[in-house]
């Protein structure tokens, strides 16, 4: 297995400074696919693509120039072939981390899990599952989180016309996080995949659809919108 590794810029170049690894291994495991930092906390998802394991997510805490890992974190409900950990998302105290083949509406609609630090310790805060999903829809395949919204990207969900992809805006409201806004392109068509990538910030989100037939077959593009 491949460790993350953190590149530090020094002059001209990028030079290694620590690695990331999980503190118990396994071989069965696949190396981390994705990550996100924020300050001195980093969050990395280790998805599952064979059927056998869920997927999990390792979250590691700087100390000065070390990198120790200080939780895993794993959906409350999540089950074997769910790709937990294929996307995660991190702002101060909270993490996303989704799970696009997980059961809960209907076949691998898809769910996205909330987790809250407290201190040093992580708790599953919320699941996230978008109601009005269809089988393979793939809700929870991109996150990403800021403050007290949650932007997740569904591929394969109904936009103008079916399996264009979308993406759903969630705020929190008390204990609970409230769908605010759903966004598809306006010129998309069907396995655009729209929302395989989403970012968010205070002002706008943004979620891209990377087989978008724009300049050329199976171009892509990225859509811009008001948060």
């Amino acid at each position: 297995r491949y460790p993350a590794q953190r590149l530090d810029r020094l002059g001209d170049g990028l030079h290694v400074r620590g690695h990331l690894a999980p503190a118990v291994t396994c071989e069965a495991h696949l190396p981390f696919l994705v990550g996100e930092i924020d300050g001195d906390t980093a969050i990395v998802g280790a998805e599952q693509p064979l059927p056998t394991l869920p997927g999990q997510a390792y979250v590691f805490l700087r100390t000065g120039v070390v990198w120790a890992q200080q939780a895993q974190l794993i959906g409350s409900d999540v089950v074997n072939g769910d790709r937990f950990g294929s996307a995660v998302g991190l702002d101060g105290e909270i993490a996303v981390v989704g799970a696009p083949l997980h059961t809960d509406v209907v076949s691998q609609s898809g769910s996205a899990y909330v987790f809250k630090r407290n201190v040093a310790a992580w708790a599953q805060l919320d699941k996230i599952v978008e109601h009005d999903l269809e089988i393979g829809e793939n809700f929870g395949y991109s996150v990403d989180v800021k403050g007290d919204a949650v932007l997740i990207g569904s591929r394969r969900a109904d936009g103008e016309i079916n399996a264009t992809g979308a993406a759903y805006l969630y705020r929190r409201g008390g204990t609970c996080w409230v769908e605010m806004a759903k966004y598809f392109a306006g010129d998309g068509l069907a396995d655009d995949e729209f929302g395989s990538s989403v970012a968010l910030t205070n002002v706008f989100v943004m979620a891209g659809a990377p087989t978008h037939d724009a300049v050329a077959n199976n171009a892509g593009a990225a859509y811009i919108f008001l948060a």
